[in-house]
């Protein structure tokens, strides 16, 4: 399934400076089985802003291609979309692994602020996880964003996308504002591959999870107070036969692994990758590909 960018266009937008665009060659030929004075009436515009569409030069509104009424080449020719003087945005084509990890780690630890028109992205986390995570969204958007050390332990990564934003919110159902008691797992990740659902449990569990050590035994937790969210971890445990337990203490839900076998597991069938969760030298295991990893698990193992 290809992402629908025609989504990202909001009527809402009137001031020619917020419309969403994308390069202009693309999409220059649309424009040869008219006039310059029909497409002027056809579209509301000035012949000069046709003659430049038509050349190529200027970057187009997709607003305007939907006018022609060319959607599906839009879905399947678009590769970076842009604003009007900001750099360019690449849109995966569809669910891919990383970008569900990504959502992951923003459900967990992420947030979104909208100010004076200021559409910025955070994940708060420490540092050396950050530089991974800063890699990982250059790679899915080609954004570079900036990561800001606040102390040994945390720092933040910060990147400002009005195009991502509209992203999260139309693709994930993500929002900008609070979400701790809101955000669950996308249905678009929970209606997918099991790969998928694995990899955004992936970036949950490494925002929010952590390995800890008591009476010279390991375990491994991860505490909200988000239940949905929470169900979401529960699910693929019992999938990938993750022996843990389930309580409720207060406002926090917690899901509790012992022992170094079962954590082991988590690390071979998910994977920890924030340096943050230190674990013990573990007997390396067979790396199994994400798609094989889930057999149906009839029995629930931690309740």
């Amino acid at each position: 399934m290809k992402f629908d960018i025609t989504r990202l266009d909001y009527e809402k937008d009137k001031d020619y400076r917020e419309l969403i665009r994308v390069d202009g060659h693309t999409f220059r030929d649309l424009f040869v089985n008219k006039s310059t004075k029909e497409w002027s009436t056809l579209l509301g515009v000035s012949k000069k802003q046709i003659r430049l569409w038509k050349s190529g030069k200027i970057r187009i509104p997709l607003r305007v291609l939907l006018k022609l009424g060319k959607k599906n080449r839009i879905v399947g020719n678009v590769k970076k979309l842009y604003l009007y003087s900001g750099k360019s945005v690449i849109i995966p084509e569809g669910l891919n692994e990383l970008l569900c990890e990504f959502v992951g780690r923003h459900c967990g630890d992420g947030s979104i602020t909208i100010k004076n028109n200021d559409y910025r992205i955070v994940l708060t986390e420490s540092p050396e996880f950050l530089k991974m995570h800063a890699k990982d969204i250059e790679n899915l958007f080609g954004i570079k964003p900036k990561i800001r050390i606040i102390s040994k332990k945390y720092g933040r990564v910060i990147f400002s996308s009005k195009i991502i934003v509209r992203f999260l919110e139309q693709f994930f159902d993500i929002k900008h504002g609070p979400k701790t008691h809101t955000i669950t797992e996308p249905k678009i990740i929970r209606n997918s591959k099991i790969n998928h659902r694995i990899a955004f449990v992936k970036g949950l569990i490494n925002t929010e999870g952590s390995v800890y050590k008591s009476n010279r035994a390991y375990y491994f937790e991860i505490k909200l107070v988000n239940k949905n969210l929470l169900n979401s971890v529960k699910e693929i445990f019992d999938l990938l036969r993750i022996k843990y337990y389930y309580m409720i203490k207060g406002n926090y839900y917690t899901i509790r692994v012992l022992g170094l076998k079962e954590i082991d597991k988590i690390n071979r069938l998910i994977g920890f990758n924030n340096p943050r969760i230190k674990i013990p030298p573990m007997r390396p295991g067979k790396q199994v590909p994400l798609a094989e990893k889930a057999k149906p698990c009839r029995e629930n193992h931690g309740q």
